[in-house]
């Protein structure tokens, strides 16, 4: 039923995520997609009980490069992104197989999440379902690891953009919000392990460049203030790492979000 995919970079490995698949309710029924982005990944021998192919992306081209990799060599109805740091909470495929084998029309979900060093999530998830408007400033869907959607719906949307250096969970969820409705599964089944290492979300000039991507790909579609929101959000940003002035900041069609990002740069 499910295809786990779970792509792993240079120098890391996918001990959190193999590990928490050990609990998850995975079966004989499942298979789990181990693609290295650039190298072959060895697995230890506790993890040899798990139905794991191994998957090479020719050389180090992004986590976006290697899950669509592993989208195209999976064989069940059913794609699950979950990253190498991450961890699926105890019997959470289980309870995810019960949710779709009794709503099998739902195509698209977002699973909600516990943060390992006890942050709360960013929205209380009171909604049934999310569309395009609720996503437009924030990604409130998720990262990769929350995202579970029928194989046949992840290549109507053509994948993961492989030009996108930072949001590319944000970016594939616009994308799927314009066809499928997402639903939210409001039980917790990942734990985001939100640590101080290296990560892409934590990268400024990634950061920038993503939205910068966003905002490209959408401005056309997107009304003006939620345009003007980014541009303020990209300029503060842009502004912390001494590109612009602090004035690019202020968006005549965004005044409120303006002055917020503009105050959090004085204040950080």
């Amino acid at each position: 039923m499910f295809s786990v995919v779970i792509p792993i970079g240079p120098n890391r490995d996918a001990r959190h995520a193999l590990g928490s698949l050990l609990q998850s309710g995975l079966t004989e029924a499942d298979e789990v997609l181990l693609i290295g982005d650039g190298f072959t990944p060895a697995i230890s021998e506790e993890f040899k009980c798990l139905p794991i192919t191994l998957h090479t992306t020719h050389g180090a081209l992004g986590a976006n490069v290697a899950r669509n990799l592993g989208a195209e060599k999976a064989t069940q109805p059913y794609l699950c992104f979950l990253d190498d740091d991450d961890e699926y909470l105890p019997g959470a495929l289980t309870q995810l197989r019960m949710t779709l084998l009794s709503r099998p029309s739902l195509a698209v979900c977002s699973l909600s999440w516990k943060m390992l060093s006890g942050r709360l999530m960013p929205n209380k998830r009171v909604k049934k379902q999310f569309t395009e408007n609720d996503i437009w400033k924030r990604n409130i869907a998720g990262g990769c690891s929350s995202m579970v959607l029928k194989k046949s719906a992840f290549e109507d949307v053509d994948g993961f953009d492989p030009d996108m250096k930072s949001m590319q969970d944000w970016d594939l969820w616009i994308r799927l919000s314009r066809q499928f409705p997402i639903n939210i599964i409001v039980e917790p089944h990942i734990l985001y392990r939100d640590h101080d290492g290296a990560r892409i979300s934590t990268n400024r000039t990634r950061k920038i460049a993503g939205l910068m991507r966003l905002l490209e790909k959408n401005m056309s579609s997107w009304p003006n203030r939620v345009c003007a929101f980014h541009r303020a959000r990209i300029a503060s940003l842009r502004f912390v790492a001494g590109e612009v002035s602090w004035f690019s900041i202020f968006q005549p069609k965004a005044p409120l979000a303006s002055i917020v990002f503009a105050f959090k740069v004085l204040f950080r």
